[in-house]
């Protein structure tokens, strides 16, 4: 969808080279690195009097023309990328005709025809036409017989209808159809918009392969305000895959977009300095879309089901469209709210409320529930530069989370009007984590990750100082006075899929028309992005890096008190409505500049990035507490805990047996020779207090750690996986981006410890298991015992090609391990004829973290023949002291508080050489805890006490 929005063109490096260009020569100093696509522009900027005059050209312009690259009105035409075939049905192509704005001097215009076409060799054949004059008129689609006659209308609100006469020459309101047909558009009915429902022939429903459906909307219209005679056309050729597979799955898992944007980004607002707004999806066509790319049951299970993260912007003034079910009454006098617990949220600065925006809030909550979000924009200061030109602030995703007001920049931007932004991420961070109303709100970061300065201090990326707050900072929800969960829980790395793009400027009209309707035919869409993964490469080795710093975290409460501060990747499109391809155009001002510049300047950009196309795929079915929850509850938690992975196509899943060789359920804790995956000891993400749940514990430098793990591909998505990497983050470890030779070029990526084969054998459940150290890296064996605290993922990849959309991939969340060393000594003379006397053996196991200082239980069991543990053993006692609480105590060496644990063979000899297997034991721990009182698995150690 055609929009005007800086944060997406700032993602295309469109607005760092402006910065340099124009900013960089005022300060004296040489444009940056970021200008490199405008390397032409420079020679015609290489003195500070002409970027001045640049500048000057970015204020106030008089134009008759609100959209200058186009010359005529932003209209709609859209429908998904792609349709699930179920053998149920129903099955269509949801075409949206969409009607997002008014403009100066196109206040009015009038329909004159709308039409649904099918474009083939011979040329278009019509699906469906109506026009003011006349009845509408219905074909046969020549390829692939789509029927006309079967379409129904569904008008903003879901109601459909049978009736496809919907162009009129003057609308009656008091017409039955008045909710599907239109006239005209203007201040009235701004926002006004129908969706076609397509039916597929059934003939495609049965075919084992990917059918593609090529669709032609088109509307004619007329100007009413200066009147030309002149017919306007505005066209839009969609591709639309028929899939008769669904997604990959698994039970009881669920499929989010975690980030999107919908029609409450709407201004008014004409003037030169306003931002144009990026005109989203109305909510009916998410739902419609949503349904057919394979994310929803049915258009009516939206509700708690499809995230939103409209700017949060969007919701502090009174500006909104007024059809359609947001603005459901936020235009009558007076305005009646139905939350006034939400209305300190909607306050402006000079003490008014924001009763439209907080009534177009609640129209959200009432359709999406606890899934509505927002994307927020941070205050950014900006250092030096930004004094001069402002920053566009960093953004954040919030979910189930209240209203901050704040503009679209970060306090200030350029030429855009001033206003002070109230919302530094720390503030809104504390405020969350305060918020009564909303008590499972949760953030992240969004498209955080940049390596351009510009970027990251003045546009939307998160700059040093956010990433430090992110990281260390204590915004944590307390519940009866004990700190429960952090607020804030990750960072949104993967934004968006262009393996598909372009960029270029706007001096010619009528090709950014053609591109608009047909970008098919120019060459940089032809050839695709190979690297299009660079920047999510490079957001992977900066999340991998905060894994690796952030596996001793503790408070300013107690500094002693160390645990692992966890964080998650997430994954979403932010598609701006744009549900078959996206298109963006750099602000409104840059668009007046004079065409000796503009030309310079790619300020109009496409790619294949649609809604859907990048997911968050995310497991409820072993939350903590689960039962207490519904079901979309559940898979909300689910996400907020990072029980998740992301990927564009093929699924993966993963668990850690910390001994293959010990069964750690409470039922078995027995010891065996013959190793087997058993337990899943550790769990991807977290959960509970503090998210310190699934975390593993496991004997350091065990080397029986075993994977077990699942994948699942489609046909559609790249088949099978074929390359499973290992990624393993220690405790002060660096990881590390190299650069490979790929079949499209080199290329940077993460680099792996590992490789999982991903055809080694499958279990009935679909299951495959491998030992942690047998994992290699092509060619060479890998070091992998764990010895240190670490976090452990997982990435998927199917086979590459040399042609877009190239491959597929999954990348997991991690799961923690903290290793967990035993030291055993015996007091002199302890194993006189062969027993150990009471008291004799001090067995210590020593944390790299803090635990919960409760009793626990320690034993050494003896083994049998076999080399299986059997009987009860001899429970050891804790041993006391100064400083310790049930044989706790805190590290001398590291000052962990309760991260050593002492027992001792107190109140009962050991039998030494009474077994088959002589003088070695399996000593292990049960029922652990950490400092925050998550229960966490059993852990054991052989140990031969004949060589003590």
């Amino acid at each position: 969808m055609l929009a005007l929005s800086p944060r997406k063109i700032a993602a295309h490096g469109v607005l760092a080279p402006l910065f340099a260009l124009v900013l960089a020569p005022l300060l004296g100093a040489h444009p940056a690195d970021d200008a490199n696509d405008a390397a032409a522009a420079i020679h015609s900027l290489q003195h500070a009097t002409a970027a001045r005059a640049l500048a000057r050209e970015l204020g106030p312009i008089d134009t008759d023309e609100a959209d200058i690259s186009l010359k005529q009105l932003n209209l709609v035409v859209d429908a998904p990328w792609r349709v699930q075939i179920r053998p149920q049905g129903p099955n269509y192509i949801p075409v949206l005709f969409f009607f997002p704005e008014t403009k100066k001097d196109w206040r009015r215009v009038q329909i004159v025809r709308m039409r649904l076409l099918e474009p083939g060799a011979a040329g278009d054949s019509l699906i469906w036409e109506d026009t003011a004059a006349g009845a509408p008129v219905f074909g046969r689609s020549a390829t692939l017989g789509f029927e006309g006659r079967q379409l129904t209308a569904v008008d903003g609100f879901g109601q459909v209808s049978g009736e496809l006469d919907l162009v009129q020459e003057k609308l009656d309101p008091a017409s039955p159809q008045a909710p599907w047909q239109v006239a005209g558009i203007d201040d009235e009915n701004r926002g006004w918009h129908v969706i076609l429902r397509l039916p597929i022939p059934r003939d495609l429903w049965s075919k084992d392969h990917q059918a593609a459906a090529v669709l032609v909307g088109q509307v004619d219209y007329k100007r009413l305000d200066k009147p030309d005679e002149k017919v306007y056309t505005i066209r839009r050729k969609l591709f639309v895959d028929v899939d008769t597979d669904g997604f990959p799955t698994f039970d009881g898992w669920r499929y989010y977009d975690t980030h999107l944007h919908t029609c409450a980004e709407y201004d008014t607002d004409l003037s030169i300095k306003a931002v144009r707004k990026s005109y989203g999806g109305p909510i009916q066509m998410v739902k419609e879309s949503a349904y057919c790319v394979g994310m929803l049951e049915g258009t009516d299970k939206a509700k708690h089901r499809v995230i939103t993260t409209d700017h949060n912007c969007f919701y502090s003034d009174d500006e909104l469209v007024k059809y359609g079910p947001t603005a459901q009454g936020a235009w009558q006098e007076p305005i009646r709210v139905e939350h006034p617990e939400f209305t300190p949220y909607f306050r402006q600065k000079n003490g008014k409320v924001a009763l439209r925006g907080q009534k177009e809030y609640e129209n959200y909550l009432d359709h999406f529930g606890i899934t509505t979000g927002e994307e927020i924009t941070l205050y950014k200061q900006g250092g030096f530069l930004g004094l001069i030109s402002g920053t566009l602030g960093s953004h954040m995703l919030t979910y189930s989370s209240r209203h901050f007001m704040g503009p679209f920049h970060g306090g200030r931007f350029l030429v855009y009007k001033f206003e002070d932004n109230p919302n530094p991420l720390e503030v809104v961070l504390e405020s969350m984590a305060a918020d009564l109303n909303f008590k499972r709100g949760f953030a992240y970061a969004a498209h955080p990750f940049s390596e351009s300065d510009v970027e990251r201090n003045l546009l939307s990326a998160f700059n040093e100082k956010e990433v430090k707050i992110a990281l260390k900072g204590e915004f944590i929800r307390r519940i009866d006075g004990q700190n429960k969960d952090f607020v804030f829980k990750g960072w949104q790395g993967w934004n968006g899929k262009n393996s598909r793009g372009l960029s270029t400027n706007t001096i010619l009209p009528d090709r950014t028309l053609a591109l608009l309707e047909d970008p098919t035919w120019h060459r940089e869409w032809q050839a695709g992005q190979p690297n299009w993964d660079d920047n999510l490469q490079y957001g992977l080795f900066q999340f991998h890096k905060f894994l690796s710093d952030s596996l001793a975290f503790s408070t300013r409460a107690a500094p002693d008190v160390k645990f692992i501060r966890k964080f998650f990747f997430s994954g979403g499109t932010d598609a701006h409505g744009d549900f078959n391809r996206d298109s963006g155009l750099l602000a409104r001002g840059l668009t007046a500049l004079p065409a000796q510049i503009m030309r310079y300047l790619k300020i109009f950009s496409m790619s294949d990035n649609a809604f859907g196309k990048v997911r968050t795929y995310v497991d409820p079915t072993g939350l903590l507490e689960g039962e207490k929850l519904t079901a979309e509850e559940r898979a909300l938690r689910a996400f907020a805990h990072g029980h998740s992975v992301v990927t564009d196509g093929p699924i993966l899943n993963f668990a850690l047996d910390a001994n293959a060789r010990f069964d750690s359920a409470p039922g078995g804790l027995r010891w065996h020779p013959e190793p087997a995956f058993e337990n899943e000891d550790g769990r991807i993400g977290g959960d509970g207090n503090m998210d310190g749940a699934r975390t593993m514990l496991v004997a350091a430098g065990e080397p029986e750690v075993r994977f077990r793990y699942r994948w699942k591909g489609a046909s559609d998505f790249g088949g099978p996986i074929r390359r499973i990497e290992i990624y393993k983050d220690d405790a002060g470890g660096a990881p590390r981006l190299v650069t490979r030779e790929r079949n499209t070029g080199p290329a940077r990526m993460l680099e792996p410890q590992g490789e999982l084969d991903p055809d080694a054998p499958v279990d009935p459940s679909g299951w495959r298991n491998e030992r942690l150290g047998e994992a290699r890296r092509p060619g060479e064996p890998v070091e992998t015992p764990i010895t240190v605290a670490c976090a452990i993922s997982l990435g998927g990849f199917t086979e590459r090609t040399d042609q877009p959309p190239f491959d597929f991939r999954c990348y997991t969340n991690p799961v923690w391990a903290v290793p967990v060393r035993l030291v055993a000594r015996l007091s002199g003379g302890a194993a006189a004829r062969g027993t150990l006397a009471p008291g004799a053996l001090e067995v210590k196991l020593q944390f790299p973290i803090s635990m919960q200082s409760k009793p626990c239980e320690v034993r050494v069991v003896p083994l049998d023949e076999s080399g299986a543990s059997f009987g009860k053993g001899i429970a050891l006692t804790a041993v006391p002291g100064a400083g310790r609480t049930n044989g706790w105590s805190k590290s001398q060496r590291h000052g962990v508080a309760d991260s050593e644990l002492t027992v001792t063979n107190l109140t009962a000899p050991i039998e030494l050489g009474s077994t088959h297997s002589g003088t070695r034991f399996c000593i292990y721990l049960r029922d652990p805890a950490d400092a925050h009182g998550n229960a966490l698995n059993a852990v054991a150690w052989l140990v031969d006490l004949g060589n003590l």
